[in-house]
């Protein structure tokens, strides 16, 4: 994996309303969600993108596949952020950095 696939996601989700039964005359509207998620981009599918927010240099952290038919947009985000105080293979002086 490397650090420059880092990517902002943005993506719709579906939303369940209610906690049982309803009358139709009393249902709210209930759209979509929007949602955006950072995260190291773990693998690339022909219909799916899965990211992890927390990575290490064995392990990842909250892995999570969006379907890329609910993906509005994806955004590289600079590797210039990547590596700052974070200990790694590419910036080992960061150890003990707070």
């Amino acid at each position: 994996m490397n650090m420059e696939d880092l990517v902002l996601v943005e993506w719709v989700d579906s939303r369940a309303g209610g906690d049982g039964w309803e009358l139709r005359s009393e249902i709210e509207d209930c759209p979509p969600v929007h949602c955006m998620t950072v995260g190291f981009v773990l693998d690339r599918g022909r219909n799916y993108v899965t990211l992890a927010p927390t990575v290490s240099d064995s392990q990842v952290l909250g892995r999570l596949t969006i379907p890329r038919r609910a993906i509005i947009r994806t955004t590289a985000i600079s590797s210039s952020f990547c590596g700052r105080g974070v200990a790694s293979k590419r910036n080992p002086r960061a150890r003990g950095r707070s």
